[in-house]
């Protein structure tokens, strides 16, 4: 096994234990309606939401970057 093998089989272990652990539903107030969910649906959404924000800000920066360059003379 190589060192991605292990560090992949690892990750899988600790998001399946944090997945059992977190199944308690939890209410979420948003302004004029409330909902319930399962936490750890709420978790993956946020780390989703995350995901997102961090590769959009990234993109953003490049095309920011890419066009101070090539207007530099």
């Amino acid at each position: 096994m190589n060192a991605k093998s292990i560090i992949i089989i690892v990750l899988v272990v600790l998001i399946t234990i944090l997945s059992m652990q977190n199944t308690q539903s939890v209410v979420v107030n948003m302004l004029f309606w409330q909902a319930t969910y399962p936490l750890i649906i709420l978790m993956y959404i946020l780390l989703g939401i995350g995901f997102a924000a961090g590769y959009l800000a990234r993109s953003v920066f490049k095309i920011f970057k890419k066009n101070k360059s090539s207007n530099d003379y």
